[in-house]
């Protein structure tokens, strides 16, 4: 956790146990108390900084010029690896495709034979469920992709950082579980540092270069370790529900825009309520990362995947909303009411990019009860909306 370095003494303790003292020249920033600055040790063991001295009531550092360019260097080799992560799973991903596709198809079937007397026997039912498949894959691929929030927690402040950022880049306790746990889920889904999707036999010179990259940047236990590697999280709003289909982070939500989108894996429910266990009962096996990767994680082009693992209620949401039985811009708590669903019953998706707050969100939506945090609140929106040029909905 970050540790609050307010004293110079503390200071030049962490300072000489993590840095060569002396190796680097001196340079001042005015302005910038102790109080106003906060690092881990963990960044500071890792040769972040440069030599560091205190002077009054500011601190001091510099980093000499070949170390400042070895880590702008691991700066972007950490991004492209972000964006490669998803590339390399793909070969995994769509392996199954064919066999994902006529699983779905299955699954409508069954539905229809269990739900449909009325149509049992139809000799068009299996063309018809076919291209139902189709409709319930179109219908999540353009769906909105939703960030939620409570309005009063997010804009309490005004925010100074340009971007969306991971738990593992700012530390955030609020919102889904930090730590270990998250860790866990992330390595199984993404298998970080097996270089998955790169047969050494097959692969060519730049998968295998990717593959390296991700050993290096995304396993929290390198060295070089990047938090900015690790997945955006978001929910799928296929029922185009008002307030998003992750509501119970707060019913406030970021728009993103569909660029993001081709780049993306998902899962059928929230990561951590199956990848987190260590069995899987439906399939009667280890729920090992391979079993994860190979037979649950989706993407853009591969989102059959997604109508096999998910729940029966939240197929059957699916199935409804593709024949037009649902009523769009209904309560996110109302939808999974009626459809017993639980708060973290949902579509998941993972952006594999930096998420950038003018370039990547399309619109903001303000839920009208978060938003009475005082006057503050309201500016702080205000201002962020005008400051990224993004379009702001309020609803009830």
């Amino acid at each position: 956790m970050p540790e609050k370095l307010d004293r110079g003494a503390k200071w030049l303790q962490h300072g000489t146990k993590g840095i060569q003292l002396g190796e680097c020249r001196i340079k001042k920033f005015e302005g910038l108390s102790y109080s106003s600055l906060s690092l881990t040790p963990r960044l500071l063991a890792k040769g972040f900084f440069g030599s560091i001295e205190v002077s009054g009531n500011y601190w001091e550092y510099a980093m000499s010029p070949s170390k400042k360019k070895a880590r702008i260097r691991d700066e972007v080799l950490a991004r492209l690896a972000m964006q490669e992560t998803a590339s390399l799973m793909n070969k995994a991903i769509e392996l199954t495709l064919d066999r994902d596709a006529k699983a779905a198809q299955e699954r409508v079937l069954k539905h229809f034979d269990q739900t449909r007397a009325d149509v049992q026997g139809n000799p068009l039912l299996d063309k018809y469920s076919k291209e139902l498949v189709q409709v319930m894959v179109k219908l999540m691929r353009d769906a909105d992709l939703n960030i939620n929030f409570r309005a009063q927690e997010f804009f309490a402040s005004s925010k100074s950082d340009s971007k969306y950022m991971t738990k593992f880049e700012k530390h955030r306790q609020a919102g889904a579980p930090m730590g270990d746990t998250r860790n866990e889920v992330e390595m199984k889904m993404f298998r970080y540092g097996e270089r998955v999707g790169v047969d050494s036999s097959t692969a060519t010179t730049g998968e295998k270069a990717a593959g390296a990259r991700l050993a290096s940047f995304a396993v929290s236990t390198s060295p070089k370790f990047a938090g900015v590697i690790r997945p955006r999280y978001c929910s799928v709003n296929f029922p185009s529900v008002i307030d998003g289909m992750g509501a119970q982070w707060g019913r406030s939500h970021f728009v993103l825009a569909d660029h993001l989108k081709p780049n993306m894996t998902f899962i059928h429910t929230d990561s951590f309520d199956d990848v987190s266990s260590k069995y899987d009962p439906i399939a009667k096996t280890k729920n090992t990362a391979e079993h994860v990767q190979s037979t649950k994680m989706a993407n853009y082009h591969h989102m059959q995947r997604l109508i096999v693992n998910m729940s029966n209620n939240l197929f059957e949401l699916l199935m409804d909303t593709s024949l037009g039985d649902t009523a769009p811009r209904e309560k996110c708590a109302i939808i999974k009411k009626k459809y017993n669903l639980s708060p973290t019953s949902y579509v998941e998706g993972h952006i594999h990019a930096e998420l950038h707050f003018r370039r990547d969100i399309k619109k903001i939506r303000i839920c009208n009860t978060e938003k009475n945090g005082g006057q503050k609140v309201a500016e702080n929106i205000r201002n962020f909306a005008t400051k990224y040029n993004i379009q702001v909905e309020y609803f009830d």
